[in-house]
């Protein structure tokens, strides 16, 4: 669920790092 709305910000997340970055 998270996933999706994370790739949606910037499809560019290659790392699982870019998550805590959406939660920001």
């Amino acid at each position: 669920m998270s996933t999706i709305g994370k790739k949606r910000r910037h499809p560019t997340t290659s790392s699982p790092n870019d998550s805590d970055e959406d939660n920001s």
